[in-house]
């Protein structure tokens, strides 16, 4: 009896474990498909606003733009709440339904974070700005220096969102949800340069721009239609003054017009010397072949106070496209009676002057082209925030770079895209950097195309991957050059370079922890330098095309597998952007 009692107890535990089971199975479904509907129905209501948001941004509207952002974050602060309980994040485990369910989630959390942080941000520098009196000053440094934490916090969650967009498995996910997700990832990926940019300005820019007293500023200007590793040769440089926001031009000069051929007193490392030649400290030109940005500001500081008997409290490198950008702000400009604009910037000074002008015209040219647009930026009514979102991306691009004199300000710029291409490539672990040195000495820039290819497989039994990094050259010059091209382009053979031909250096800067390996052009053995600088190996090659020639340059690397996962590529700024694409690395 006592048996049969004990199996009667036990099946009454067992019948009210599953229903109780069973009750919250079904207690869990219903709220969670309760909020699913709740998070869905809100998503849907802000993505239909979402039209009012680009309407007041395309028309520059504050009012609007507030109204429309707060109605929009209604509905993405419910479906962020509706979609964050531990109920929810449960259900993510489950099959097919909880990648939608993750999805929902990110969308919701994210979205709800950027309107929160960064439009708001946003929106309270461009009211600010707008009601302030700039008086012709750049910006208003005050309130600048005022809007750095938003600003740092906004750049911080559109970081996080990218990550969590690029974490997000989209396999199972409904078209609805799929599309949304994609127009939120891209919205995201697309702002950030700007608010990154934004959040590195408002950290540096007061001080640089003489918030605490008066400041001069080095401005160089690269010249990439004769390549080096930080864009091209420095031939430009003028000397700013800056007072509480207020920029003056000072003294101009051009590469021409320095004590060239006797060296500064600053040291080269000698692995530098060894990979480029020791050209780099005897001539202002070239102190933009090494990739350390540091390096070449230091140099640039070295020339100027010889010459001009001032150091530099900072040094800032631009080159002809940022001077694109700016001139989307500004506006066309007149130049000579024709229109300077951003559409035909780079022929007028980087083109047709070498055809058509004396070295002593080149220099005036680029230097009245200077003089216009940074009147233009200084007299006329600019829109601050304009100005910053047209400097985003070439900044993004390592087209502006920047070095301060003063260490704390230093500090902070090796932290952002500004510090040079030898920053961005030690801003994460699995970076590759590609540098060009043109070794044609003249200007034949502009007929050379560059590709990039990159990938990884792990091949070796010790676990490290194999990463291949290929660079496709391609000169479209001329078949004729030598015969129509003027000298001062085709550089008339005096580097060793036949006129006509492109001679270039390409180095390829491995992450720390990688070893190199071979180094193949168009299939044979190569005859690479290697060196290590600042802890990261590198390999150099040099090449010579003819008109119409094309060369396929592979740089083999050795790095530990976690590095190699996905090797991304940061390079010398072009005139073109080089197409970048993944290449599959077959085990031998």
């Amino acid at each position: 009896m006592a048996s049969a009692s004990m199996h009667t107890r036990l099946r009454r535990v067992w019948v009210t474990t599953g229903v109780l089971a069973l009750l919250l199975a079904t207690g869990v479904a219903a709220w969670v498909g309760v909020r699913a509907v709740i998070v869905m129905s809100e998503l849907k209501a802000a993505s239909a606003l979402t039209s009012d948001v680009r309407a007041a941004l395309e028309g520059r509207d504050a009012a609007s733009m507030r109204d429309a952002v707060d109605a929009v974050e209604v509905h993405a602060a419910a479906a962020a709440r509706a979609s964050s309980d531990p109920v929810w994040r449960g259900a993510e485990l489950l099959p097919y339904l909880g990648p939608n369910l993750a999805g929902a989630r990110v969308a919701s959390v994210q979205l709800d974070a950027a309107l929160r942080d960064v439009a708001g941000a946003l929106l309270d520098l461009s009211e600010q700005f707008s009601a302030s009196d700039e008086d012709h000053r750049v910006l208003d440094v005050a309130m600048l220096r005022t809007a750095a934490e938003p600003l740092r916090t906004a750049a911080e969650t559109l970081h996080h969102a990218t990550t969590e967009f690029a974490h997000l498995d989209r396999t199972d996910l409904i078209p609805p949800l799929a599309s949304g997700i994609d127009q939120l990832d891209e919205t995201v990926g697309s702002l950030a340069p700007t608010v990154q940019a934004l959040a590195d300005a408002s950290a540096i820019g007061p001080a640089l721009l003489g918030a605490d007293g008066e400041r001069r500023i080095l401005l160089m200007v690269q010249n990439p239609t004769e390549l080096r590793s930080g864009g091209g040769i420095a031939s430009a440089f003028a000397e700013v003054r800056a007072v509480d926001g207020h920029l003056t031009l000072s003294t101009q000069r051009s590469s021409a017009d320095f004590d060239n051929g006797r060296a500064v007193d600053v040291a080269i490392p000698t692995e530098l010397t060894k990979m480029l030649g020791g050209e780099i400290g005897h001539f202002v030109m070239n102190s933009t072949m090494t990739d350390d940005f540091d390096l070449t500001a230091r140099l640039s500081s070295a020339w100027w106070a010889r010459a001009e008997g001032a150091v530099p409290d900072a040094v800032v490198s631009v080159d002809p496209l940022v001077l694109a950008a700016l001139l989307e702000v500004t506006g066309p400009l007149e130049l000579d009676g024709q229109e300077l604009s951003s559409a035909n910037v780079v022929t007028r000074l980087l083109v047709d002057p070498y055809i058509e002008l004396s070295a002593d015209q080149q220099d005036d040219l680029f230097q009245r082209a200077l003089a216009v647009v940074f009147e233009a930026l200084t007299t006329s009514d600019i829109d601050p925030l304009h100005l910053l979102d047209a400097l985003a991306q070439p900044a993004a691009d390592g087209r502006i770079s920047l070095w301060s004199a003063h260490a704390a300000e230093q500090d902070l710029i090796v932290t952002t895209p500004l510090g040079g291409l030898a920053v961005r490539q030690q801003s994460a672990p699995d970076i590759f950097s590609i540098a060009f040195n043109d070794m044609t000495g003249a200007k034949m820039g502009t007929f050379l195309d560059v590709a990039v290819s990159v990938g990884s497989s792990v091949c070796r039994p010790d676990g490290f991957a194999d990463v291949v990094v290929g660079v496709t050259l391609t000169s479209t010059a001329p078949a004729d050059s030598a015969e129509t091209l003027p000298g001062r382009m085709t550089g008339e053979g005096l580097a060793g370079i036949a006129p006509g031909d492109i001679g270039t250096l390409v180095t390829v800067t491995g992450p720390r922890g990688a070893f190199v390996g071979a180094v193949r052009v168009d299939g044979a053995p190569g005859s690479p330098v290697d060196t290590t600088l600042a802890g990261a190996v590198q390999l150099t090659e040099g090449v010579v095309l003819g008109p119409g020639q094309a060369t396929v340059i592979e740089f083999h690397f050795t790095v530990p597998s976690e590095l190699a996962a996905s090797p991304r590529i940061v390079h010398t700024p072009l005139l073109i952007e080089p197409e970048i694409t993944e290449r599959k690395v077959v085990c031998p």
